[in-house]
């Protein structure tokens, strides 16, 4: 075991450092202050290295965990919009906290519904949620005619992800998401048909949560089916 007996800086910059251990006679050693110095500089920059690779990293990650941008033009491509009668469309969000899985809102207000919740999204966007109910409710797109000369849907479609509640992939918790694959939304008439199709025992009326998303903007709306064959129709003129 060595330890410090004395020192002495000279005038020449050198510390001089005498140690000694209980099996030996007192030796010195001599470490330059200029390459003290240099080991103190050298700590000091890899904790800035350091401070920079972690604000980098950072910054990275909000970057690209971010969903992709809306462009301008088209933050707002819903003309107009009609509901059922009786049925309010809700174009305010009010921030919730996390996205939540499973209930067509979105929770917080990045105008994307349910995302990171295995759903896929695009510029346009409709998802209903009905909870673990046994009733199998469909949510039906109608895209508006191709019109000559549009270009927009020559290789775009409206997609489904799932068919609940017959879907394994369902897992008790029921929801159904239509979402359209183009780079633009298509110009004219969507209808959105959400029906009842077979309540399958399951207490009535049943309560679903409908979801849009349009542009940069998302909507929703709670719709009421009170029996088999019941459907409400929102319109979207874009």
């Amino acid at each position: 075991m060595f330890f410090v007996d004395t020192f002495a800086i000279s005038s020449s910059g050198i510390v001089a450092v005498q140690e000694y251990d209980s099996s030996s006679a007192p030796r010195a050693r001599s470490v330059s202050a200029k390459t003290t110095a240099l080991l103190a500089r050298a700590r000091r920059t890899r904790c800035w290295l350091v401070l920079f690779l972690g604000l980098f990293l950072f910054l990275f990650g909000l970057v690209c965990c971010r969903p992709p941008a809306v462009p301008e033009a088209l933050a707002d491509v819903a003309a107009s919009i009609e509901t059922p009668p009786g049925v309010a469309l809700v174009a305010a969000c009010v921030p919730s906290g996390p996205e939540l899985c499973f209930n067509a809102i979105d929770d917080n207000c990045n105008g994307v519904i349910d995302e990171g919740c295995g759903l896929s999204t695009g510029i346009v966007q409709f998802t209903i949620a009905w909870g673990d109910s046994k009733a199998d409710v469909n949510v039906h797109v109608t895209p508006p005619p191709t019109m000559p000369g549009d270009r927009t849907q020559e290789r775009a479609f409206f997609n489904r992800d799932k068919d609940c509640p017959r879907d394994p992939s369902c897992y008790g918790q029921n929801e159904e998401n239509v979402f359209y694959d183009g780079h633009e939304p298509p110009r004219g008439r969507v209808m959105v048909t959400i029906d009842l199709g077979d309540p399958k025992d399951a207490p009535l009326p049943v309560h679903v949560r409908f979801g849009a998303r349009i542009g940069s903007k998302s909507y929703g709306a709670e719709v009421i089916l009170e029996k088999r064959g019941d459907k409400k129709v929102f319109t979207f003129t874009m």
